[in-house]
């Protein structure tokens, strides 16, 4: 098969004009969708358009307005006076008219809008006893009268970002006006302000880091090759698939979202590899060619000696990645489809660019007219690996064990707050709505009967019942529903459908019955106010909830909002992309077999590839506690760059083989000769995904660190686990001598 990459390579040589032709338009025609790429980092994009959650969300908020759209003003009032004095219920009621005429604001409610705050303010202990009532405790006033809530709620969903930020951007510049007046600090927190800092840093760092990553790279080239077409030819390989991605992407109106986002990082690092291995075989076939049909000879033989490999490489890493085209989360269908694509069109771009850049080089030697490379010390360092492989095996297998023990317990959850790093202003200020206040998240119950089954007293106490203990429940900080309102208003429950009614007519009269009940009063709205607990308890506890709604007889319970689908959304992802990196290790390892023709060469893979896999799983679990999308993200990267350089040296290992070679002299050639390139690759793709661990967003502070830990671990396990597995596979034990051109004869190139 090196023939027909030989054959590619030549025709692009011969061709050069018509192919960097058709190269150029069709970049320019994928990139031209750029001006169409979108961003969409909503909790709907877990489901899909047209989902049946997404269409219940829709007519949740269509009939009771968005749940997701209350930003919280959190009033702290340092010393013991608390906020129930009355310079800081004059300042607390300024405040919440100021917000109420900003237009982005639908509705402020706040503790001064209760009749006894004005009696509170003049000295009534009575009227201060009488504001310590659910559900006015603890949503707009802790218990202990230090800290107050000042509830801001949007006209739109913060699923509409935009808006949002603009939204949240406004309330600060009131709140910072305010700040430090009659003595009270304030700060904002809540559903919207969080998913406005997680869109403002994540552009943010994308627009810095991404930048920075391939000038760290480029760095970390200059310094392994110190030419510059070693350098800029690879970047290019990696760039232009990169863009023309993101242009199909906007072509196809496929928004960037939470995970596609690492398509920015992702495929520059899995395509930079092979670009790497073909200039490094480009520079030791052409050194010492002086003309320009030696350097073209030089460009056909390399591309023919790496193409198989570099196919296979692309290929095991697109099936990895299409293994998620198999999940019924259209999230996970997307992110594995697009990457699959991008994979295949920077093999194909390798293909084309690749020639046409390097037949542009006019000198092929080494930097500064430098002697021909030793690279006989990285045989000398790997040796034990080939010369005691028992050994070697024996410790990578304790190793593994001790990793699959760390891993055993990891869990599948996530928080939406860990969004933001914990120090950030709308973190800190959502943790004391947590802790104090009534908590950041809700879960949406609706309660419906036929028309006029809430006329009924019986049916109200019921439903009063219900709400009393679902509020009793571990970890509800507060229920909103029509049984809590009405005593909150100093209704009772009537003792007849008469009575009923006027009690709900009442409610009308003070704005209350709209959020809580239909106009039929056939269909109740419950709202159960919960910190975010993270996506394992709070499903729990919804199931919880809906457990106690089993007592109510003639109704018909569901639970559902924004919370429940992003938590239902986000823990499906992290199981199943932990499910799909079980089955894209066993896919790749079949089609490494495949593409080698070798069941020997597949199972020399897995060791070093499971190495490192288990490593990052065991990370995991050590640095986040828990598995989540990201961290299957992390691991999927770094088990298409562990198979890369798997491959290329199985590849080499094979190509001396071929030529004559033994075992261990082969795999010597294979480190002499491929070893350095891979080293190159894996130090690049460390330094630039390190860099990384440097940003204030935490799930890119865990891209950075672990993938450059499971990456340095997989460049060690394809350099002394895989010889020794080899050399075990082949049955006799080899004793690591340097390749020479007296131990080997030489490897042949396919030629022209």
């Amino acid at each position: 098969m090196s023939t027909w990459f030989a054959a590619i390579a030549r025709f692009v040589l011969q061709h050069r004009r018509s192919c960097a032709l058709g190269l150029f338009l069709g970049f320019g025609l994928a990139v031209a969708g750029l001006a169409r790429l979108g961003f969409d980092l909503s909790s709907k994009a877990f489901y899909g358009d047209g989902d049946a959650a997404t269409a219940a969300l829709d007519r949740l908020h269509d009939r009771w307005g968005h749940d997701d759209a209350t930003a919280v003003v959190v009033v702290d009032a340092p010393g013991s006076d608390g906020v129930l004095t009355a310079p800081r219920i004059d300042e607390i009621r300024a405040i919440a008219d100021e917000l109420r005429a900003l237009p982005e604001v639908l509705r402020v409610d706040a503790l001064t809008d209760h009749p006894a705050s004005a009696a509170v303010a003049g000295g009534s202990r009575p009227a201060r006893a009488w504001l310590h009532t659910a559900p006015l405790v603890p949503l707009l006033l802790a218990a202990d009268e230090r800290t107050a809530a000042i509830a801001v709620a949007l006209r739109f969903s913060s699923d509409d970002l935009p808006p949002t930020v603009a939204a949240v951007d406004a309330i600060a510049a009131v709140v910072a006006a305010h700040d430090g007046t009659a003595g009270l600090r304030l700060r904002i927190g809540g559903l919207p302000v969080i998913r406005a800092g997680f869109a403002r840093a994540t552009l943010e760092d994308q627009r810095v880091l991404v930048p920075a990553c391939l000038v760290m790279v480029t760095f970390v080239s200059w310094l392994a090759f110190r030419r510059a077409w070693q350098v800029l030819v690879p970047l290019a390989l990696a760039l232009v698939p990169t863009a023309m991605l993101m242009g199909v992407l906007g072509w196809a109106g496929e928004p960037i979202g939470l995970l596609n986002q690492g398509y920015f990082t992702l495929l520059p690092v899995i395509a930079v590899a092979d670009g790497i291995h073909l200039v490094s075989r480009v520079a030791e076939l052409g050194r010492h060619a002086t003309d320009r049909e030696g350097r073209e000879r030089a460009i056909v033989d390399a591309s023919g000696h790496v193409g198989l490999a570099c196919l296979l490489t692309s290929a095991t890493t697109a099936v990895g990645f299409g293994s998620l085209l198999t999940s019924d989360m259209p999230l996970l269908r997307s992110f594995g489809g697009w990457a699959a694509l991008g994979v295949l069109l920077a093999f194909a771009v390798l293909l084309v660019l690749g020639p046409l850049l390097l037949a542009s080089v006019r000198d092929l030697g080494p930097a500064g007219g430098r002697a021909e490379p030793d690279d006989r010390w990285l045989v000398r360092w790997t040796a034990i690996g080939r010369r005691r492989p028992a050994a070697v095996l024996v410790v990578a297998c304790g190793l593994t064990a001790g990793m699959l023990w760390i891993a055993r317990d990891v869990p599948i959850d996530n928080r939406l707050s860990d969004l933001l790093d914990a120090d950030h202003p709308a973190a800190r200020a959502s943790a004391e709505i947590d802790a104090r206040l009534g908590g950041v998240l809700s879960v949406e119950l609706e309660v419906a009967g036929p028309a006029g089954h809430w006329d009924e007293p019986e049916h109200v106490r019921a439903l009063a019942a219900f709400e009393g203990r679902v509020a009793a429940l571990p970890g509800v900080r507060a229920v909103l529903g029509p049984g809590v309102l009405l005593r909150a208003s100093g209704s009772e429950i009537g003792r007849d459908r008469t009575m009923m009614q006027r009690a709900w007519r009442r409610l009308d009269e003070i704005g209350l019955r709209t959020g809580v009940l239909d106009e039929a009063r056939g269909l109740a709205h419950v709202v159960v106010r919960v910190p975010d607990v993270g996506g394992e308890r709070f499903e729990a506890l919804v199931a919880e909830i809906v457990g106690e709604a089993r007592s109510q007889d003639g109704v018909e319970v569901t639970a559902g909002g924004t919370a429940a689908l992003a938590y239902r959304g986000v823990n499906r992802i992290a199981g199943q992309l932990r499910v799909s990196l079980l089955g894209a290790f066993a896919v790749i390892t079949v089609a490494v077999a495949v593409g080698f023709g070798s069941v020997r060469a597949a199972l020399a893979s897995v060791v070093p590839n499971a190495i490192p896999l288990l490593l990052g799983y065991a990370i995991i679990a050590l640095w986040v506690g828990r598995f989540d999308p990201l961290g299957g993200i992390v691991l999927a990267v770094a088990l298409g760059i562990a198979v890369d350089d798997t491959i290329h040296l199985i590849g080499r290992t094979r190509e001396a083989q071929r030529a004559g070679a033994a075992i261990d002299v082969a795999l010597s050639e294979a480190v002499a000769r491929s070893g350095l390139a891979c080293a190159i690759t894996s130090v690049v793709l460390a330094a630039g995904l390190g860099l990384f661990g440097l940003s204030s967003f935490p799930p890119l502070r865990l891209l950075g660190g672990l993938g450059a830990t499971v990456i340095l671990v997989a460049l060690l396990c394809d350099l002394y686990v895989l010889p020794a597995v080899m050399v075990l596979l082949s049955g006799r034990a080899g004793t690591g001598a340097a390749p020479s051109s007296r131990s080997a004869p030489p490897v042949q190139p396919p030629g022209p």
